[in-house]
């Protein structure tokens, strides 16, 4: 490895660790938050698994759109886990004002339902997701395919919301110097 590589990882490490993390007790520890919340919400087969990934859909197709936070308020538990890689919810109303805050930030993002499968409860989502959005005056068109993993409570709500996506590649790498930083490390791997 050569020093400039080094050093680009220090300070890329530095940023993520620095960025937004002051005032939190501790650090996420996404994979141990994911697998607690395994045993916290118990698999529930949906009463109408197509009804159940529709809704899930319905909600981010159109996060653009005004009634976001009523579609996510029919379609997640009020306690629940949720996390898409970028942040973290364990309250529908925490959950909402994200998913307010992400329309809000947007252009557009369209989601195109690839596949689903449903193993006992578990519910896995294959997806497609163009994403549009401007920064610093450029426009980016982003499109990334992802999978969730969800789990549902007996009143058919989502209880566990967890995504499987390259974060970096639908939207880090697209941020001015991080996003520098980020294209040029993954073209030294």
């Amino acid at each position: 490895m050569t020093t400039r590589y080094l050093i680009a990882l220090l300070v890329l490490f530095g940023l993520i660790a620095t960025s937004g993390c002051a005032g939190r007790e501790r650090m996420p520890d996404f994979a141990g938050d994911y697998m607690a919340a395994l045993d916290r919400f118990p698999a529930v087969v949906p009463d109408d698994p197509d009804a159940a990934v529709a809704r899930f859909v319905s909600v981010f197709t159109h996060l653009t759109d005004d009634d976001v936070g009523e579609r996510a308020r029919r379609a997640y538990a009020e306690t629940l886990f949720f996390n898409d890689t970028l942040h973290s919810a364990t309250d529908r109303d925490t959950l909402v004002g994200y998913l307010e805050a992400t329309g809000a930030a947007v252009d557009d993002i369209e989601v195109d339902l690839l596949s689903w499968t449903l193993d006992g409860g578990d519910l896995y989502v294959r997806w497609g997701m163009r994403t549009r959005f401007t920064v610093t005056r450029r426009a980016i068109d982003s499109y990334t395919v992802g999978m969730t993993h969800l789990r549902f409570n007996e009143a058919g709500e989502i209880v566990l919301h967890q995504d499987f996506w390259d974060s970096t590649q639908g939207f880090y790498q697209h941020l001015p110097v991080v996003g520098g930083m980020v294209r040029w490390i993954r073209g030294r791997l």
